[in-house]
């Protein structure tokens, strides 16, 4: 089959986060399956992915707003994707309310259209979104859309008045045939944040978590990656009030083929994000063999909890501080936990499982 996935934006600071990694791994098994696949994408203009068989299609963006990803736009995109849209078999839309993924899954025959939201299509009151909605609800109607959990498609369902085509639940995925990173050393005492610094993300918690842990005078160091959404200020505020700024570094943004090799040389890595769906870096962590910590309301936390794959903490700051405290103390439970994570990873994410869903809902 020939292919398209469209996602709104490809950057060399990863700022579009999940979404995108999840439209790479899965145009990357799509590709080693024999399969036609390219990429249409928002870019920066640095950063282009290199993935053997897929062909990307990437067009610079411009800001209407720099306050959200709704303000990009990217006209040559959707004038090149107009002209081309009808030679493929199925188009994959990595949908968003924003004028890239939304204009362009406008542009699909429905019989041919696959809509994945990730968490990013739930419900809201506010007057311009529910306008922005009508178009929503037009694109949903008939398409085959995916939900990443039952969660997610009830609110799907509520977001389209109960309009939407066949939802299927599909999770997210990783390569679980090359585990592990070569070469990279590990830290002893290094507990790792990795995400963008929006609200929901959590990241004062994790900071408030590591004052706990460093006042007892444990000799640990926090790592802070990811693009800034609004919380850089209150972060460095509370870092500086604190006298932690020796401690807690804030390392800015990282690539995408670098997420890996960061992850890999941590001692933990801590997502104490709320609601989260369905966490790309939780996978990639536990793919790398480093033990993670995560909050209980994250989507994939029972099915973790199966498996005794990550400590899933009560909720709070010091429960926060007790699960990190844990694993730096006790390095017979970051191996166990390790390969546990691995373990569930064969059994319950793997990309392979992931794409051979997608195929029938292309066909």
């Amino acid at each position: 089959m020939h292919v398209a996935h469209v996602v709104t934006y490809i950057s060399s600071d990863a700022a579009f986060g999940g979404p995108v990694s999840v439209a790479l791994g899965q145009a990357k098994e799509l590709a080693s399956r024999g399969h036609q696949v390219d990429v249409w994408a928002g870019w920066d203009g640095s950063y282009v992915p290199q993935i053997p068989g897929v062909r990307f299609r990437l067009f610079r963006v411009a800001r209407l707003s720099r306050r959200s990803f709704a303000g990009l736009i990217a006209p040559r995109l959707l004038g090149a994707f107009w002209r081309e849209r009808s030679k493929y078999d199925a188009v994959h839309v990595h949908l968003a309310r924003d004028l890239i993924s939304l204009p362009a899954a406008l542009l699909v025959r429905h019989s041919t259209l696959v809509v994945q939201t990730h968490g990013m299509i739930i419900p809201d009151g506010r007057i311009s979104v529910r306008v922005i909605d009508f178009a929503v609800r037009r694109v949903m109607r008939g398409a085959r859309a995916i939900a990443l959990t039952d969660t997610e498609r009830a609110k799907l369902v509520a977001v389209t008045r109960g309009r939407v085509g066949h939802v299927s639940v599909i999770g997210n995925g990783v390569d679980v045939t090359h585990m592990g990173v070569e070469g990279v050393q590990r830290s002893r005492n290094e507990v790792l944040f990795l995400a963008r610094l929006n609200p929901r993300k959590n990241v004062l918690g994790f900071a408030e978590a590591a004052r706990q842990i460093l006042r007892t005078g444990k000799n640990t160091t926090f790592a802070i990656c990811g693009p800034d959404e609004g919380q850089l200020t209150p972060l460095t505020e509370f870092l500086t009030e604190h006298g932690m700024a020796s401690s807690v570094r804030y390392e800015g943004a990282i690539a995408p083929q670098d997420v890996g090799d960061r992850l890999a040389s941590s001692t933990v890595f801590v997502l104490p994000s709320r609601n989260e769906p369905f966490p790309m870096t939780v996978l990639e962590a536990l793919a790398s063999g480093t033990p993670v910590v995560i909050d209980p309301s994250c989507e994939i936390s029972d099915r973790l909890m199966k498996h005794d794959a990550a400590v899933v903490t009560d909720g709070t700051n010091e429960g926060l501080a007790a699960a990190i405290n844990l694993l730096l103390d006790n390095a017979a439970e970051r191996t166990r936990l390790a390969t546990n994570g691995r373990i569930a990873l064969q059994e319950e994410f793997d990309i392979r499982s992931v794409v051979r869903k997608l195929e029938v809902l292309y066909r």
